[in-house]
């Protein structure tokens, strides 16, 4: 949740394979608007995708597309992977700051 409790990040599993989850959504408390982040991406693009956070205007949203940290923004849609640098090829994005300035997360 954002900082200023006017948006939510939320997950869903896909009901073919609970392993993995594919509907993360941006919510706003608000007007209980719910965007899909994944929507512009084709089913085979995707292995996994998460949101654990949300900056305070709700234009970024912090998690993981396919194993990977990185961060979803409304200005494009979709998601931009992080650099994990060469000690990690993967992990997650936990919280976003609520200018959306930085993140934390955990290398894999």
């Amino acid at each position: 949740m954002s900082d200023n409790g006017l948006w939510a990040a939320a997950d869903a599993t896909n009901s073919a394979n609970s392993l993995f989850r594919t509907g993360p959504r941006l919510i706003n408390i608000e007007t209980e608007e719910s965007t899909l982040l994944t929507a512009s991406y084709d089913e085979n693009e995707i292995i996994s995708a998460a949101a654990n956070d949300v900056n305070n205007d709700g234009t970024i949203v912090v998690g993981e597309l396919n194993e990977k940290p990185a961060y979803w923004s409304k200005a494009t849609g979709r998601y931009t992977l992080l650099s994990t640098g060469s000690e990690a090829d993967g992990g997650v994005a936990f919280s976003i700051t609520a200018d959306g300035r930085y993140a934390v997360g955990k290398l894999t």
